[in-house]
């Protein structure tokens, strides 16, 4: 398996550039509300029904759900675009895997994940990047490698603030349950469970789908 860890979209827009300071400035201040209960539910399913060795964390933030997955015996590679969060999931997890890389533009070789874990990551894609980055995802998954992945119910992308964990704004994608499925399946991955899950920010879509 090949990767570079430096690789990066070439033009990024202003909202993802301003996202991603966000993250960095409020890195310390989201990592302590990071909750694993709050998506443990999911973690258990994707254990469950995950075969394989090796899983790919997708915008892994400060590296919860890594970690969580490292202790249950598989190995895991974290990327996100927020220095600062990379930082501290390094610290909390200096035996795993974290670099810097764009989920638009995956600096890995084909097949050389058994899974892909994008929890409340690919909302901050742009709708016009959603199918190439979808596709990129399948790009490097074994076949039937399992995917998770989370995104917000709703309609348009924007800057918004969320004052509960951030004092500045981040760019979402929303997306209808409709919607997200039909681009799972153009993207040449067959659902095996989606569910809307009410929470205090707002009703989220939890997609498991596997490489066809």
């Amino acid at each position: 398996m090949l990767y570079n860890p430096g690789i990066k979209c070439s033009a990024m827009e202003k909202d993802i550039e301003e996202t991603i300071k966000s993250y960095d400035r409020n890195a310390e201040r989201y990592s302590k509300t990071y909750n694993l209960a709050y998506i443990e539910k999911q973690l258990k399913f994707y254990v469950e029904n995950f075969k394989g060795k090796r899983i790919l964390d997708i915008g892994c933030g400060p590296g919860r759900d890594a970690a969580y997955f490292s202790e249950k015996g598989f190995e895991v590679v974290g990327i996100d675009l927020s220095e600062e969060l990379l930082k501290i999931a390094r610290k909390n997890s200096p035996n795993l895997e974290f670099y810097i890389q764009d989920m638009r533009n995956l600096g890995f070789e084909p097949d050389s994940f058994d899974g892909i874990w994008a929890c409340s990551s690919f909302m901050h894609a742009p709708y016009k990047d959603a199918r190439s980055t979808l596709r990129g995802f399948n790009r490097i998954l074994k076949p039937d490698g399992l995917m998770f992945l989370c995104v917000l119910e709703g309609e348009g992308e924007r800057m918004e603030k969320t004052p509960r964990f951030f004092e500045d704004n981040r760019f979402f994608a929303y997306y209808s349950e409709e919607c997200i499925e039909s681009l799972i399946d153009n993207a040449d991955f067959r659902t095996i469970s989606c569910e809307v899950e009410a929470k205090p920010r707002g009703n989220w879509i939890n997609l498991f789908c596997r490489k066809r």
